[in-house]
Parts: structure tokens; C-alpha cells; sequence
């Protein structure tokens, strides 16, 4: 006759567990905090300045907490149709520096590290520079006299770098006109181009 014998109990105070019990709920909770340590992702710190002006000379630092040195990481810098990439080595305290020079295509770039599989994106602006050419056009090379015709002049603005100066710029186009007469027109911004009506002299002859 085949005998069963119970299961004893750990009892403390008037609770009873049964050791079975106790030991799954050790494993469920060690097997828990061995998972939440390995999700635990490692912090990326990117420092550096993250609006600058077109030709400005720019540098990134890249912290990695708890990054051994002499381990890798890949950064990318992408600024209007221009690429930057380089391989950063990581030295003591898992820090890394990366100087990428001027960089000279205006908009809105992004920054990109990557370590291992993880990755992390900051955005960086690019202003243009200050104005440093104008070219200009017009719709119709002579008018009627005497304030009876008028053209549209638009211009194309752009910096040192060959960005195109945005809507922010005040500019002004002036006319000198055949009697020795000038006057100034502002320039309004539309699509990228500025641009002005211009009106014919009260006298004939030729003006630029």
C-alpha cells in the first residue's frame, strides 16, 4: 500500500506556507529583477551647441555611461544634402569628442549615435549667414514712361556658403532714375525669392 506523506509546512505566527511555495516565489522574484537588469538601457549623453550659425566650426561629445574604453560608437551628421560620419573611440569614463570642422549647409540637420543597438537623435539648427549676394531680374526691360508701366524685380539672396537668406532679412532695391531722381523699394519674400513691383520714371531715358 503506497503511503503519502504530506508536505510539511514553515509556519510563523499563525500563517503556514509550504516550502514549495516559498522557493517558486524566490525564483519568480530573482528571475524578475535578472530581467529588468538586462532591459536596462544604457544612457547616451550628447553634449554640444545645437543652433549655429552657417561656417561655424562645430564639435559633439558623447558620454556613455558605463561604456568600457577603446569601444566603438558610430556618429552620422546629416545638414542639407551634405553627410558627415565618423567611428568614435571611447576613452576613460566612457567619453568621446568629435570634431567635425564648419559646417556649412543651413537648415534643420539631425544627429545621430549609435552604440551597440541602441541609438539616439538631437536636432540641430543651421542659420545662414549674413547676406553676401544678391541677384537680380525682372520681368520686363522697358516700360511705357510717366509712371504708366511698372515690373516685377525678384532676387535671389544668399550668403557666404551659397545658403538662401530667409524671409527674415529687410532689404531694399533702389532705382535711379534718368532726371537723377532714385527711389527705394522694400523687397518682400515669397517661396524662397524676394521680390517688388517697379514703376516706370515721369521722364524717359534709361535706369538701373
Amino acid at each position: 500500500m503506497m503511503r503519502l506523506w504530506p508536505t510539511p509546512k514553515v509556519c510563523r505566527g499563525k500563517a503556514c506556507v509550504a516550502p514549495t511555495v516559498l522557493i517558486l516565489l524566490l525564483v519568480g522574484v530573482l528571475s524578475t529583477r535578472l530581467i529588468a537588469a538586462q532591459d536596462t538601457p544604457t544612457v547616451i549623453t550628447l553634449d554640444a551647441p545645437w543652433t549655429i550659425t552657417a561656417g561655424d566650426e562645430w564639435s559633439l561629445t558623447v558620454i556613455i555611461d558605463g561604456a568600457a574604453a577603446g569601444t566603438k560608437a558610430d556618429t552620422t551628421l546629416i545638414t542639407g544634402l551634405r553627410r558627415y560620419d565618423a567611428e568614435l573611440t571611447l576613452g576613460s569614463g566612457g567619453i568621446a569628442r568629435w570634431d567635425v570642422g564648419p559646417v556649412a549647409s543651413a537648415g534643420a540637420g539631425v544627429v545621430i549615435v549609435r552604440f551597440g543597438d541602441q541609438q539616439v537623435r538631437h536636432a540641430l539648427i543651421v542659420q545662414p549667414a549674413p547676406a553676401e549676394t544678391l541677384q537680380a531680374l525682372t520681368t520686363a526691360n522697358n516700360l511705357p514712361a510717366y509712371g504708366e508701366g511698372q515690373g516685377i524685380v525678384i532676387a535671389l539672396v544668399e550668403d557666404a556658403w551659397g545658403n538662401l537668406i530667409e524671409h527674415w532679412l529687410r532689404a531694399t532695391i533702389t532705382a535711379d532714375y534718368p532726371a537723377a531722381d532714385s527711389e527705394s523699394y522694400p523687397l518682400r519674400y515669397a517661396s524662397g525669392l524676394f521680390w517688388t513691383w517697379l514703376r516706370a520714371a515721369a521722364n524717359r531715358g534709361a535706369y538701373c
